[in-house]
Formats: structure tokens, sequence, C-alpha cells
């Protein structure tokens, strides 16, 4: 009542719930079997028990255990409600103040804080699960997460700008191998101003060809085409890996 201004009352045997906003009473019932008075009980004498527990035995770190305290719900997402049973300082606060459609109708309010509350119930049992205990250590998580995403998109640039000089490099050897037979021809020809005016778009392409992997391959020979594409399929297995991740 203080927390969730939820009003509690027993007839016949059978818990009743009132929520703040209905007139209605909802029934344990038709709440499901976490909400029924054995049910209840027998959590209460768990919680109970498990206070004594803990003080004859304190934990060093309670905010770093993997799994959840004696007598403790744990979230159920198929049952949204049992996160007014678990154990957390987190605050909830449900703002419908700037939904206009809210504010026109009260059913759809409802839905919007039953929604609502379903995403704050997946939102602890996730701070719960990843052990996310102070505002600073969710800082210092983001952080590090932070650093590994740039870390890693800077690798995945790297990779991606290898891939573009190197496919440039396949078009001018492609350029280059593709018109050797011609520039050849010239050479032996006699009469090489006549055969360069016939055959000019050729030779003007293989020339900026030599010219543009003498500068990659200044002090070394140009390398085969099998031996670029075999790279270039290693460099796109190597993006793809790193994409996935």
């Amino acid at each position: 009542m203080d927390k969730y201004k939820i009003r509690l009352t027993e007839s016949r045997g059978r818990y009743n719930y009132l929520h703040p906003d209905r007139n209605k009473n909802i029934t344990g019932r038709a709440l499901g079997p976490r909400y029924e008075k054995e049910f209840l009980l027998n959590l209460f004498a768990g919680n109970a028990k498990a206070v004594e527990e803990n003080r004859s035995a304190p934990k060093e770190n309670p905010l770093n255990d993997a799994e959840p305290a004696s007598g403790t719900v744990p979230y159920d997402e198929s049952d949204p409600i049992t996160i007014l049973f678990i154990k957390s300082d987190l605050r909830l606060v449900v703002d419908l103040q700037d939904c206009v459609k809210a504010q026109q109708s009260r059913a759809y309010a409802q839905k919007v804080k039953i929604s609502n509350l379903q995403q704050m119930a997946k939102t602890i049992a996730y701070v719960q699960e990843h052990e996310y205990g102070t505002r600073e250590h969710l800082q210092k998580s983001f952080d590090e997460v932070t650093a590994k995403m740039h870390d890693a998109r800077k690798t995945l640039q790297d990779t991606e700008d290898q891939l573009k000089a190197l496919n440039e490099k396949i078009h001018y050897t492609g350029q280059y191998l593709a018109n050797k037979a011609v520039y050849g021809q010239m050479l032996k020809t006699r009469n090489k101003k006549k055969f360069r005016q016939e055959h000019s778009s050729e030779i003007r392409l293989y020339e900026s060809a030599v010219k543009y992997l003498k500068a990659q391959y200044a002090d070394s020979q140009f390398p085969t085409m099998k031996a670029l594409k075999e790279e270039r399929d290693r460099l796109t297995v190597l993006k793809q890996a790193q994409t996935d991740t």
C-alpha cells in the first residue's frame, strides 16, 4: 500500500487487489497462482527465513550474486506483475502527462501503464541479470562497450579500405593484361606512329595501367590476377566476420 497504493483485502480466505486507477477489485485467482494467499504466505515465510540466514552468514557482495536470493520471486515475462515482488531499489515512474491520447481516454491510459510496467519489469530483469549494482558500474560497462565498438568499427573500416584499394589494383591489373598484347605489337611494328593512332584507346589504357601499377609495386613485380583475387576473397570473408561480430 505504501509503495504502490494497491490495497490488499481478504475475502473468504482469498486475496483481492485494488489498483488506485481501478474501481473494482482484481482477485488473486485472476492474476495467477503467484497472487493467491497460499503462495504468498509461503513466500513471506521464505523471505523471513532468508533474512535469518543472511544474518548468520552474510554475503560479501550480494549485488554480484548470479542467482536470486532465497524467497525472491524471479521476473516472469509472461506474468509482468511479478515486478511487484522483485527486490530492487530502482525507482519506477509512469509518466503519462505528455500523452494527449492517454489524457483523453482512461482505457488507453490504463493500456499504456500496463505496457510501461512490462518494459520496466524487463529492465529490472536485465539489470539484475547483468549485475549492474550501481550507476557507476553501469557507466563503466557502457564506456567499455563503447570503446570496444569504436575499435571494432575502426578495424572494419580498415578492412573496407584494404578491399577498396585491392579492387582498384584488380581493375588496373585487368586493364594492363587486356591491352598488353596490343602494346607489344606496337613495339614490333615499323610504323609505330600509325599503329598508335589506330590503337590509341588500347595503348592509352595500357600505359595508364602500367603507370598506376609501377607506383604501387615500385620495387617488385606486378602480382598475378589469381593472387589478387585470392587476397580479395580473404578480405571479404574477414569483413563479413567483423560485420557479424
